[in-house]
């Protein structure tokens, strides 16, 4: 159907899949971080700042990111990306089943995987292009946002489930199985030839400049950067005040926490239908 017709090419709908499980996985990690936190120490501002040590980095690196996205080969920074994300996963677990998780540790942890997501987020969108044809980058770069919505509704709300009848350590162990289903797709999809790009012929500064000139000269393109920036200012707070939303003042457990983060993903999926239509 054209509504899915991305996932008819054999390279994106790998990559598509195995992107699928891993943000699942992902999710589950820090949906089940964000609890632990929240339910030992009863700290809004401990909670947030869990979350913060994975958003920010994405601010501060993101133009250098896009800078290695635009000079190397996006492939293989995105299989060393996974490789790393699967070590940090095991280090997560390892220190769970350890005992060796005070807020510090867990601190660090998300924010190592906060550097390792703001190094290769741009190289992830990207990759899409070289994926599919022009025609067909519209309709993947949606599907792409639909696998995210997706897995921002079933990693929170799987954790939650979880977390209430075996603990966090299995949401540990899934996130890191997820990173292997990434590993695959990647190493499935063939070489990919990589045409050459200007910007890789200047400075990450002056790249950086040319890439806001470009914003500011196209309306629209200003126009959706400053809403997203709005958005992600006054919205993402509340999804990372849910946990301690759950804990202080619904007195809930975390079943009803996985439902109220995962609800958050279902109304974008909802949303979503709503304005392809």
């Amino acid at each position: 159907p054209s509504a899915i017709r991305a996932l008819g090419y054999r390279s994106y709908r790998l990559f598509w899949i195995g992107a699928a499980v891993s943000q699942v996985g992902s999710l589950m990690q820090s949906a089940a971080l964000a609890w632990i936190v929240a339910a030992s120490t009863h700290s809004a501002l401990r909670t947030t700042l869990i979350t913060l040590a994975t958003l920010a980095p994405i601010v501060l690196l993101g133009p250098w990111a896009g800078a290695l996205a635009d000079r190397h080969d996006r492939r293989i920074l995105l299989l060393w990306s996974t490789v790393l994300g699967l070590l940090q996963g095991v280090a997560t677990w390892v220190a769970w089943i350890t005992g060796a998780h005070g807020y510090a540790v867990l601190f660090s942890l998300s924010l190592v995987l906060g550097v390792l997501t703001a190094l290769t987020a741009p190289s992830w969108q990207s990759f899409l292009a070289d994926l599919v044809p022009k025609d067909a980058v519209q309709n993947a770069v949606m599907l792409n946002s639909t696998q995210v919505n997706l897995a921002r509704a079933t990693g929170p709300m799987v954790a939650g489930l979880i977390i209430a009848h075996t603990g966090p350590a299995w949401c540990f162990v899934l996130n890191i199985v997820s990173f292997l289903a990434t590993l695959w797709a990647l190493l499935s999809i063939p070489d990919i030839p990589r045409p050459h790009r200007s910007s890789g012929d200047t400075g990450v500064i002056e790249g950086l400049r040319i890439a806001m000139d470009h914003a500011k000269e196209r309306r629209g393109l200003a126009s959706a950067i400053v809403a997203h920036f709005v958005f992600a200012t006054v919205a993402i707070p509340v999804t990372s005040l849910t946990p301690i939303i759950a804990v202080t003042v619904l007195h809930r457990g975390a079943g009803s926490y996985g439902l109220l983060a995962g609800a958050i993903g279902i109304g974008a999926i909802i949303g979503a239908l709503v304005m392809g239509t």
